[in-house]
């Protein structure tokens, strides 16, 4: 989905920058600001698929722990059926001792995935929105040039209308002397 949207907004700079060239315009400064807007949004997606490489490192982790806490309540529960059938407490207990303290490690282990985890969908937050401020503020700059642009052609098409007025009334001038 990032490829599409960089596709669609790269794709939109570049039909302006051609309708800029058309009209002679200076694009050098523009060329600059899209070049440090590609350079942003690519390092945007590289950090992107960094953060979802880690999402499912963290998800691979969190399914081993809930394996181990599965396998662990099932042997917790075979030995508590043991401890029932048998008379040897002071064996069982100690295995189920075992059992409990390696099930309160995985849940350990887990929460300190997940925290994990929302460290880095609070980073993946944030650069989205850096990179969502940086295209807003490259926008109004855009606009603001391009109505630069159009006032100058307005302003330079003003003086050719001028200019050609002038031009008709000094025809109009030689013409009555």
């Amino acid at each position: 989905m990032t490829t599409t949207i960089l596709d669609k907004v790269l794709g939109d700079l570049r039909r302006e920058v051609i309708d800029l060239r058309q009209n002679n315009y200076d694009i050098t400064k523009l060329g600059s600001v899209i070049n440090v807007s590609k350079d942003s949004l690519k390092e945007t997606e590289k950090y992107q698929q960094e953060l979802l490489k880690q999402l499912q490192e963290f998800e691979s982790s969190l399914i081993e722990i809930n394996e181990v806490l599965r396998a662990n309540t099932e042997r917790k529960t075979q030995l508590e059926q043991q401890r029932q059938e048998s008379g040897d407490d002071l064996d069982i207990r100690a295995k189920l001792m075992a059992l409990n303290a390696e099930t309160l490690e995985c849940r350990a282990a887990a929460v300190q995935l997940q925290q994990g985890a929302r460290l880095v969908l609070n980073k993946a937050v944030d650069i989205e929105k850096r990179v969502n401020d940086e295209l807003a503020q490259q926008d109004l700059e855009n606009k603001a040039k391009q109505q630069e642009f159009e006032r100058n052609r307005a302003m330079e098409l003003e003086k050719r209308i001028q200019a050609e007025e002038e031009r008709q009334r000094m025809k109009v001038r030689k013409t009555f002397q």
